[in-house]
């Protein structure tokens, strides 16, 4: 059973066999072997260069200045870096002003983004706003760095630098500085939040409004003509603590051209069953105009009224559609009985 992978200080493979000793380790292995011991193998290219101290070992972390272990962010030697930063961090205060020389100078984009993560770990307010220096940084790995700092120590004073960053070419950016924006809490971000709410930027655009809380400033979002701010909109009234999404909010979404639109108005109205009544009114509606409807429409149609057909107000809509409506809409009806979850008709 090869149970994980482990990249060593020298840049070589550990790998990890638990061999059958242990029967639990998959849901198929229900015998145990216990003379299979597995093994631990060590995988590195056959031209691999030697490492000489890989993790540091030689070196005298008690007696170096700060200085020289700042230096040792952009080392060569994934550990020693690492080892560098949790070591700056442990200095406090008196490392700052090296990584602050590092952000300000350094051409190396590994040793500035090493600096941040340094000043992450020091809690002192001056190491906070140094870290919001990495945000300015032309590498989008330092912004996303600093960001994820600012927001951790909740620097109301970035706000304007992370509103910025919501227009990066970088997504991983983008997410980053939106997580930010929410930890803090501004208000005054909400609208940029909104209009950034594009289809690539995911989800945590949304729950950093969820997080902010601002229902007015949210509810402003349903005016705009982007169908993802819209979305994050009402997903974001429906989440947030003391804000409600409504049935009239959400009736003419279910009947637009957009499917984004759509498909959200739909799963907020499964996930309120008190709307069911309005529900049967907009359904009633669209099935008296199913003959006009598109082949996608009629689709969307019928999943809809297979997702609500559990309530009684729906199943009188269809029940009725079963008498009066033309032949293809029975049909349509009878599609719909069959993808329902309902176990009696």
């Amino acid at each position: 059973h090869p149970t994980d992978v482990f990249e060593d200080a020298d840049g070589s493979l550990i790998v990890i066999d638990t061999g059958g000793w242990y029967k639990l380790c998959c849901p198929t292995s229900q015998i145990a072997k216990p003379e299979v011991l597995g093994a631990i193998y060590r995988i590195r290219r056959t031209d691999a260069k030697p490492v000489k101290d890989p993790r540091g070992l030689k070196l005298d972390w008690e007696k170096i200045s700060a200085k020289q272990i700042a230096k040792l962010l952009d080392d060569s030697r994934p550990y020693v870096r690492h080892r560098a930063m949790n070591h700056l961090g442990k200095m406090g205060e008196k490392a700052v002003a090296e990584m602050m020389d590092l952000l300000l100078e350094s051409k190396s984009v590994t040793a500035r983004r090493n600096a941040v993560w340094a000043l992450i770990r020091i809690d002192v307010p001056i190491s906070e706003m140094t870290a919001g220096f990495g945000l300015l940084d032309p590498d989008p790995t330092v912004q996303q760095a600093a960001a994820h700092a600012v927001g951790i120590h909740r620097d109301a004073s970035t706000v304007p630098q992370l509103l910025n960053l919501l227009k990066s070419k970088s997504l991983h950016v983008r997410r980053e500085a939106a997580t930010a924006l929410g930890c803090i809490g501004d208000k005054s971000a909400v609208p940029a939040l909104l209009a950034a709410a594009q289809a690539g930027n995911g989800r945590v655009l949304e729950h950093s409004i969820i997080e902010i809380g601002d229902a007015k400033g949210t509810a402003a979002g349903l005016q705009s003509k982007n169908p993802h701010t819209q979305r994050a909109a009402l997903i974001a009234l429906d989440q947030m603590p003391g804000a409600t999404v409504t049935a009239m909010q959400l009736l003419p979404r279910l009947a637009s051209d957009d499917e984004v639109l759509r498909k959200t108005a739909l799963w907020l109205f499964e996930r309120h069953p008190e709307m069911a009544k309005e529900m049967a009114g907009f359904l009633k509606t669209q099935l008296a105009k199913a003959a006009t409807l598109s082949k996608e429409q009629r689709a969307e149609l019928e999943r809809q009224l297979a997702g609500f057909a559990h309530d009684p107000g729906v199943q009188q809509v269809m029940t009725a559609a079963l008498a009066t409506e033309t032949r293809a809409t029975r049909w349509l009806v009878f599609d719909a009985m069959a993808g329902a979850s309902v176990k009696k008709i």
